[in-house]
């Protein structure tokens, strides 16, 4: 699996700097020990993206509020037992058209052999939003028995999920890709201290959380949430430690960006190129 990573040249800390925002663009900057990945990368030249949607999310990790409406359920963004707040810091645009935001990253199982061929969780969802071309014109059943080959796999493609449902809330579902241009099938990277890993926008999550990636983007960063792995076939999860990554994650998202002609065996050498291409040319830009 391809990984783009650099060695660090300064101690690795968490003490997450200050995010000021202001009307002329943004003084964000990414956290103490992420410096030399996003290395050339000119925060400086971004934009704010919408200050009042990102404040709807701290809202949410503050009062279970989101866009007015109290959260319930797994909907909530904490409550006495779990607590699994957004953190969402910056969200900023490039004049690129490119869109970061820094969050933490909860575990996303969908696509993968726990929900497809295991026991599942009570959220956990065989489908992915993203499905593969070869398989859009499946019934929904032959997709299930051919997961594999029809959804993101969560054990084995890095991927990650954006705000998209509000269920049976007022909220508008796809707001965050009506602000951000980002939508299925699209490509990014996720940057964790010094790894910088090639991520495809494949499933949909919440309209309340955002920051969520699944099993493989996990274990590319270092941090698995794989409690167990299949006896016979390793690549497969069948426990999985279900608990965010509070630490930040930087999220760097290309609007436009989705590869063509993808299949399973081909998906993430196609992302791969195109992410780091993308990403490269933010700091030349």
């Amino acid at each position: 699996m391809f990984r783009f990573s650099v060695r660090s040249l300064f101690a690795v800390s968490f003490v997450i700097a200050a995010t000021q925002f202001s009307s002329a663009g943004t003084s964000y900057q990414p956290p103490s020990g992420y410096e030399n990945a996003v290395k050339g990368i000119k925060f400086s030249q971004a934009e704010n993206l919408s200050e009042d949607y990102r404040l709807q999310f701290k809202k949410c990790d503050e009062q279970n509020v989101f866009r007015g409406e109290k959260m319930k359920g797994y909907r909530r963004c904490y409550n006495d037992r779990y607590k699994d707040p957004n953190n969402l810091n910056g969200l900023i645009k490039f004049p690129s058209g490119a869109i970061m935001f820094d969050a933490k990253m909860a575990v996303d199982v969908d696509g993968g052999y726990k929900p497809c061929a295991g026991t599942p969780g009570k959220t956990d969802l065989c489908p992915t939003t993203y499905i593969f071309d070869q398989a859009r014109g499946w019934s929904e059943a032959k997709r299930k028995k051919n997961w594999r080959k029809a959804y993101a796999n969560s054990d084995k493609l890095p991927y990650l999920v954006i705000p998209w449902a509000s269920g049976r809330y007022d909220a508008d579902p796809k707001e965050f890709s009506k602000l951000t241009g980002i939508t299925m099938g699209d490509v990014g990277v996720i940057v964790y201290r010094d790894k910088v890993v090639p991520v495809l926008v494949a499933d949909g999550g919440p309209h309340n959380k955002i920051g969520e990636g699944s099993l493989a983007a996990f274990d590319e960063i270092g941090v698995t949430r794989c409690g167990k792995r299949h006896s016979e076939y390793p690549d497969y999860c069948t426990e999985v430690l279900n608990y965010s990554l509070s630490k930040p994650v930087l999220y760097f998202l290309f609007p436009n960006s989705a590869v063509k002609d993808a299949t399973p065996e081909n998906i993430y050498e196609k992302v791969s190129a195109k992410a780091i291409t993308l990403f490269q040319d933010l700091k030349t830009d």
